[in-house]
């Protein structure tokens, strides 16, 4: 499944270990490729985000700390990966050249200039949509790789235990496998159909990263982000500083990060207005927000005191008609 982190297997062969490129490397930088090898989506990319792939690549190796990220990923880009984009995305070079899946989805992150995407998924109606499809044959196999469909072979007969005992086993991964299918055609033509998807996929993927949580509802959240670009025409970038500096107030930092996007919306028009006309360091001042929440607060208590003066006059006519009797 196309996702920042990949759950699909991935192939290793035992020629890593004469290597040339890949034992020039030092220890802690072939450890961090077998990571990206192991979390990149079916086209080879992944984010490439050092919080990113400190947390969700490597979050139990206390030797490679965020620091040092960048100098092991510049390690890598000498000859095994290609670092491009904002916020930054990694593409593994060789990819093509040693996975040769039956079946690949697209890829959530752009392709860098000159690269040629590979895709064969199960689309609506059950059609088979494809993109430069088979992949060449890698270099390590050439010639030996049949990339033909063959007819299954007919299983051997079972014993009536053995398949009572695992019909259960395998009819729910054909269903964990049947939903992921549905979430990956749903993502697919999201990504193509609808308008700024791309942009709204990657703020929250930031903001995840930089947040170090992940956004539940996420369908609910992609939609109200999206609406904020189709609305503004604005890049990403422009969104995801009105998000620092909201999380940097002291009102807003008292908000979970998915309440903070869905409110974003409200605030992004008069950010876009100070960024216009120069003056940003306006935007939520403490007495612009104190007079805001006075204006909020005005009706209901001007209601209050309406109903409080009632109120007051009631019990004032009681006294003075007590006190006549």
């Amino acid at each position: 499944m196309a996702r920042q982190v990949n759950w699909k297997p991935r192939l290793i062969y035992p020629t890593c270990t004469t290597s040339a490129s890949l034992n020039s490397k030092s220890a802690l930088v072939e450890v961090l490729w077998w990571r990206l090898i192991a979390c990149a989506d079916d086209q080879g990319r992944l984010s490439g985000v050092p919080k990113s792939i400190k947390t969700e690549y490597v979050p139990f190796r206390p030797e490679i700390i965020l620091e040092n990220i960048p100098k092991l990923l510049d390690e890598l880009k000498e000859d095994m990966i290609a670092v491009y984009g904002n916020p930054p995305v990694i593409q593994i070079l060789t990819w093509w050249d040693w996975e040769h899946p039956q079946w690949a989805l697209p890829s959530f992150y752009p392709a860098m200039k000159d690269w040629i995407d590979h895709y064969r998924y199960c689309g609506p109606g059950r059609k088979i949509i494809t993109l430069n499809w088979p992949p060449p044959s890698p270099k390590h196999l050439s010639g030996q790789l049949d990339t033909t469909c063959k007819a299954p072979t007919e299983a051997p007969a079972r014993t009536a235990s053995a398949a009572g005992s695992a019909i259960g086993g395998d009819q729910k991964e054909e269903e964990e496998e049947e939903e992921e299918e549905k979430e990956d055609i749903v993502a697919s033509q999201a990504k193509t159909t609808k308008p700024f998807y791309q942009e709204a996929k990657v703020f929250l993927d930031t903001v995840a990263s930089r947040e170090n949580v992940k956004l539940l509802n996420f369908a609910k959240l992609i939609k109200q982000t999206r609406s904020i670009f189709v609305a503004t025409k604005a890049p990403v970038e422009d969104l995801l500083d009105c998000y620092t500096r909201m999380r940097a107030d002291t009102f807003w930092h008292k908000l979970t990060p998915p309440t903070v996007i869905l409110k974003i919306g409200d605030q992004f028009p008069t950010y876009l207005k100070l960024k216009q006309e120069g003056k940003l360091e306006e935007f939520l001042k403490p007495e612009t927000r104190e007079q805001a929440a006075r204006q909020f607060s005005k009706p209901g208590g001007s209601a209050g005191g309406k109903r409080s003066a009632t109120a007051a006059e009631r019990e004032t006519s009681l006294h003075k008609s007590l006190q006549s009797r």
